[in-house]
C-alpha cells in the first residue's frame, strides 16, 4: 500500500486534502478553545487532552493538584522560548514531551503538532532530521526541531501545524508510508 513519495512536498500535495480531523478530537480543541486566553488549564481540561493522548497514564495525570495544573500551565503557556514551553510542562506528574506537545497542540492547534514516533519516522525518511530513526525517547530538542519542520510545511501549504502533523501520522497508520 506505500506509495512512492519522493519527498515530504510530494505527500502532502497527495494527502493533506485528504486529511479530517476526527469528531472527538474537534470537540475537545472547541472545548479548549477559551484557554489561551484565560492562560492556564483547569484539572478536567488537562485530564481530558492527557487521557487523549495516553489513557492508560490516567492515574499518574490525576495525581496533579489543581493549583499545579493552573500554575505550571500558566507559566508554559506565557513562556516565549519553545523548548521551555515543553519542559515547563513535563513538570506537571506523567507529562512526558509527547503529552506536552499534546498539550500545546489541542489548545492551538494553528502553531502546534503533536510529536509521534510514526511522524518522526516520515521526517526521517525524507531526511527533514536525521537522527533517532525510530523516534523514540524524543528530547524537547527533537520536539523543538520536529516543530520547526512542522511549521515550515504548514507555512509552505498555508494550513495549521495540526494538519501537517495529522496528514503525517495518517499517512504512516495508513501505509502510504512507512
Amino acid at each position: 500500500m506505500e506509495k512512492d513519495y519522493t519527498s515530504v512536498d510530494d505527500l502532502l500535495k497527495d494527502r493533506l486534502h485528504c486529511t479530517k480531523e476526527n469528531k472527538a478530537t474537534v470537540t475537545l480543541i472547541n472545548d479548549l478553545a477559551g484557554v489561551l486566553e484565560r492562560g492556564y488549564l483547569t484539572r478536567d481540561e488537562f485530564i481530558k487532552i492527557c487521557e487523549w493522548k495516553s489513557p492508560r497514564n490516567r492515574r499518574r495525570f490525576e495525581n496533579n493538584t489543581d493549583d499545579d495544573i493552573k500554575d505550571v500551565t500558566n507559566r508554559a503557556f506565557s513562556e516565549q522560548n519553545e523548548m521551555e514551553k515543553a519542559f515547563i510542562l513535563c513538570k506537571l506528574k506523567g507529562v512526558r514531551i509527547p503529552t506536552a506537545s499534546a498539550i500545546l497542540s489541542l489548545v492551538d492547534p494553528q502553531h502546534y503538532g503533536v510529536i509521534d514516533w510514526r511522524c518522526w519516522k516520515v521526517f526521517y525518511k525524507f531526511e527533514c532530521v536525521s537522527s533517532n530513526p525510530n523516534g523514540v525517547n524524543l528530547t524537547k530538542e527533537d520536539w523543538y526541531l520536529y516543530l520547526t519542520v512542522l511549521r515550515t510545511y504548514a507555512a509552505r501549504f498555508k494550513t495549521s501545524v495540526r494538519m501537517v502533523e495529522l496528514t503525517l501520522f495518517e499517512s504512516h497508520q495508513s501505509g502510504w508510508v512507512s
